[in-house]
Parts: C-alpha cells; structure tokens; sequence
C-alpha cells in the first residue's frame, strides 16, 4: 500500500509545480510585456521624466 500512497503523492505535487510553471510562463510572456509597455508610454513617467533631467 506504501508505493501507491507515495505514487499518488508524486503525482499531485508534479501537478502542482507544472500548473505553477504553466502559470508563471504565460504571465512572463503575456502580462509583463504588456505592463512594460504600459509603464514604458505612460505620460506621468514621461512628466518624472523630463522634471528629473531638467533638475
């Protein structure tokens, strides 16, 4: 009865890590490009910007 406990075990944690993984990569490939460029053209850094330079 061990092995399967520990089979079933192995399983459900190898579920959870590649959900994990799955999840992560298609934040890092989908959301985060996106809030990049949305900080990146945003006009209050643009206003921070250009007052910190001209300081």
């Amino acid at each position: 009865m061990k092995p399967l406990k520990r089979t079933g075990q192995f399983l459900v944690e190898s579920t959870v890590f590649a959900t994990m993984a799955v999840l992560f990569a298609g934040y890092s490939v989908t959301v985060y490009p996106a809030e990049k460029l949305g900080h990146r053209f945003s006009s209050k850094v643009n206003r921070s910007q250009l007052n910190t330079a001209s300081n």
